[in-house]
């Protein structure tokens, strides 16, 4: 279950409706156990408690700053105007922060305003802080539940979608873990399984480069993705698609799970020097955006990149990851 796919159920079910949630996996949940779960939003209960002041049109603003204005204006707006209520809204049923957020930056290029957060429970690792937005909203999952206004089919695979002859969408055809083949039928369908960082094969096909780090959700096949093109929906945006900083693979054998993170230059100042594979240096190792870096290396062939030291700089420079 993909994170977004949790507070859709769970508000359909407060306006009233009867929600049936397919899941293939045999908890909720999904992408949350393992997200970092940095979040920002203008405008918080949290940004209140330290007297920040923040606003929506502020939050667009640094968005569009940040990404050269190449995110989508109408999706980026609906974006900024949510995000604070929706934190305030997990802040309401038990949300909780770290206490020195929200911050200006994490990983990316910085706000002009503390707006990122990130949540402290279950955060054993890197991209542990979705646990802390999952302990917030499954108990108002749970709730629906036993009010018997959501039901979940755990272990279950969304197969194909219900069509009409006038081409609206009517229903599913699930398979479960017994390996039968169910119809259920409803008056809306909401495609909310997310992406496809877990299935190499289609990653690579929208992408254009192999599937290099395996650390999402095992379930994250695009199966939705699969589904919406297959009743005459289209994919939109990958032209948008940028690699992050690095990391630093297990083995050569790809998907490869990571050994490490690479710290980027806005936690530390590089000694290294990084090379494509043609040996050639492509970008200032310390310059000060990290999205000029990461959008240099997507110019690289097949998005590699490989990090040059010697000795000297093994034994005295700031730890690498």
């Amino acid at each position: 279950m993909e994170d977004s796919r949790i507070p859709a159920a769970i508000f359909a079910a407060k306006r009233g409706l009867k929600v049936l949630v397919i899941e293939k996996a045999s908890v909720i949940g999904g992408t949350l156990f393992v997200s970092t779960g940095q979040i920002s939003g203008a405008g918080t209960v949290f940004q209140e408690r330290k007297g920040i002041k923040d606003s929506p049109d502020q939050h667009y603003d640094d968005i569009m700053r940040i990404n050269n204005n190449t995110s989508d204006p109408v999706l980026t707006r609906i974006l900024v105007d949510h995000a604070g209520p929706t934190i305030n809204w997990l802040a309401k049923n038990g949300y909780t922060i770290f206490e020195n957020h929200p911050v200006k930056k994490m990983a990316h290029d910085a706000f002009s305003v503390a707006r990122y957060q990130q949540g402290p429970k279950g955060t054993t690792s890197p991209w542990g802080g979705g646990i802390a937005i999952l302990n917030a909203i499954k108990p108002i999952v749970e709730q629906e539940i036993n009010n018997g206004s959501i039901t979940i089919l755990l272990e279950t695979s969304a197969n194909d979608l219900i069509q009409s002859s006038d081409g609206e969408i009517k229903g599913v055809v699930v398979e479960n873990n017994l390996g039968n083949i169910l119809e259920y039928r409803g008056e809306k369908v909401i495609l909310a399984s997310g992406g496809c960082a877990s299935n190499p094969r289609l990653y690579e096909e929208l992408h254009g480069v192999p599937l290099y780090c395996q650390m999402a959700y095992p379930q994250s096949q695009g199966a939705g993705l699969i589904l919406g093109q297959s009743v005459g929906g289209y994919l939109r945006g990958g032209e948008k698609y940028s690699p992050l900083y690095g990391m630093i693979l297990s083995d050569d054998k790809v998907p490869s799970t990571p050994y490490g993170v690479a710290r980027n230059v806005m936690e530390r100042l590089p000694w290294e020097i990084l090379v494509n594979s043609q040996g050639k240096s492509f970008v200032k190792e310390d310059h000060e955006s990290v999205d000029h870096i990461e959008h240099r290396i997507g110019e690289q062939p097949a998005h590699r990149h490989w990090t040059i030291v010697d000795q000297r700089m093994l034994d005295e420079m700031p730890e690498i990851i």
